[in-house]
């Protein structure tokens, strides 16, 4: 029976392809024990659990970028996470342990790089966040959305294109609704991320254009 650990969070870019990716190991192996890692306060603890899954939270913070007086304090509690992930992986003995990003993502992979389980991590990005970029040269393998992404990286060795992991409810047709009377054509607008809110002003301002155009309907997923 195969146990796996999941480590993400932070933002849904980080927490749906974990969730998607859960859910294929279940798909594929029956019997399977999923377990994630996330950080105490982010929203993955609300969207893992309502996924059916059990998630252990870490106190960790985000890896500095300077040095700073509070990235002594930041350096100090990511070593306490690694601590805290070790022990957490040698009661749980996972038989893979792979990470999406996220502040949780890191002291997880790289408690598991230490142990000597094996590991991955999942790149959904063109250009690969901090947590990625540290372990890639550590994990057994890097998944890649964009093959470009590669370019940031070392080993090319280890890197797979597999594209984004898609939770298996997404082309059920759950929600879908026919186009309003005189509609001729849908655009669907969407955006996430720290450009999230650039994205829902302009959108705001393609859709009152779009007024004097009745055969247009517009859905915008704001982030």
């Amino acid at each position: 029976m195969l146990k796996a650990v999941i480590a993400c969070g932070g933002t849904g870019g980080h927490i749906t392809p974990a969730l998607a990716i859960a859910d294929m190991l279940k798909k594929n192996f029956n019997g399977a024990q999923i377990i994630f890692v996330g950080t105490k306060k982010g929203m993955e603890n609300e969207l893992v659990t309502a996924a059916g899954y059990a998630i252990k939270p870490l106190a960790v913070v985000g890896l500095p970028r300077k040095i700073t007086p509070g990235a002594l304090r930041a350096l100090y509690l990511a070593g306490q996470a690694v601590r805290e992930a070790k022990r957490f992986l040698r009661e749980v003995t996972p038989d893979l342990v792979i990470g999406t990003g996220g502040y949780a993502c890191y002291p997880t992979l790289q408690a598991a790089t230490e142990l000597r389980i094996p590991t991955a991590v999942h790149e959904s990005n063109a250009v690969p966040g901090l947590a990625v970029r540290l372990l890639a040269r550590r994990v057994d393998r890097v998944w890649l959305n964009f093959e470009e992404a590669g370019r940031y990286l070392g080993d090319k060795g280890r890197l797979l294109v597999v594209g984004n992991p898609l939770r298996g409810d997404i082309g059920s047709g759950a929600g879908r609704r026919p186009l309003p009377t005189g509609c001729r054509q849908m655009v669907l607008s969407f955006g996430g991320s720290l450009g999230a809110e650039r994205i829902n002003a302009a959108m705001l301002s393609v859709m009152r254009r779009e007024l004097g155009h009745p055969e247009i309907y517009h859905l915008h997923a704001k982030g």
